[in-house]
């Protein structure tokens, strides 16, 4: 008896311990599947390397079995939603092609906001995928509002909110488009060289200028 007694905890031990090795081999399969999806938008972002379907395809299979693996993981949706914007431009000479890749990118940020509502970077990627949608209603003014609140000073969300106030700014109500600016000057004190390339790209450097407050970093942006 007093053998038995051991033994019988042990393997309630080993049977406690079966969920918990089961959920981390989920866990660890998820993030092995994830880490090419993430090379890969990293390399494309700070390089020129074009971007094709045939990596894309494969890059999205790889984020589909992290899925598989871990549904409740909001950096996942937010990869997955990155790729389909990837495709969603690679298709832009087809409408149709490019709205239905920017409406599930679009679906893909609100998952990840259903599993990590306090994160800017999903409130701010859904503002964009609004502004190319050329939605700029209720949700659009929510999510930009969102991203200024849970992320002021996190860079990547105030250049995104900006790229999509750019997209729209003469749709703008003004109220969004003091939004836009503050998000423009936040992120100006970190990179004015990034704000300035968005500035150029939508020929909109100096309409924006004449609204920002000074400050040294400013003024770099708009001499």
């Amino acid at each position: 008896m007093s053998n038995a007694l051991p033994r019988m905890a042990a393997m309630l031990v080993i049977l406690l311990a079966i969920p918990l090795i089961y959920q981390s081999f989920r866990w660890a399969a998820a993030d092995m599947n994830a880490y090419p999806v993430r090379y890969a938008i990293e390399r494309w972002q700070s390089s020129d390397e074009a971007v094709t379907l045939a990596a894309l395809d494969k890059v999205t299979d790889n984020i589909d079995t992290s899925l598989d693996w871990s549904a409740d993981n909001a950096e996942y949706y937010e990869l997955k939603a990155r790729l389909l914007l990837y495709r969603a431009l690679l298709s832009r000479e087809e409408p149709a092609d490019f709205e239905s890749n920017i409406r599930q990118a679009l679906s893909l940020h609100e998952s990840a906001i259903g599993h990590r509502p306090h994160w800017p970077y999903s409130w701010a990627n859904k503002s964009l995928m609004k502004a190319y949608l050329g939605e700029f209603d209720q949700e659009f003014s929510t999510a930009v509002a969102q991203a200024a609140k849970f992320g002021p000073w996190e860079l990547s969300a105030n250049l995104t909110v900006l790229e999509a106030g750019l997209i729209g700014w003469r749709q703008l109500q003004p109220e969004l488009q003091i939004q836009v600016l503050a998000a423009a000057e936040r992120a100006t004190d970190h990179r004015f060289r990034a704000v300035r390339t968005l500035l150029d790209r939508y020929r909109l450097r100096y309409p924006m200028c004449s609204q920002m407050t000074r400050s040294p970093q400013r003024k770099k942006l708009c001499q």
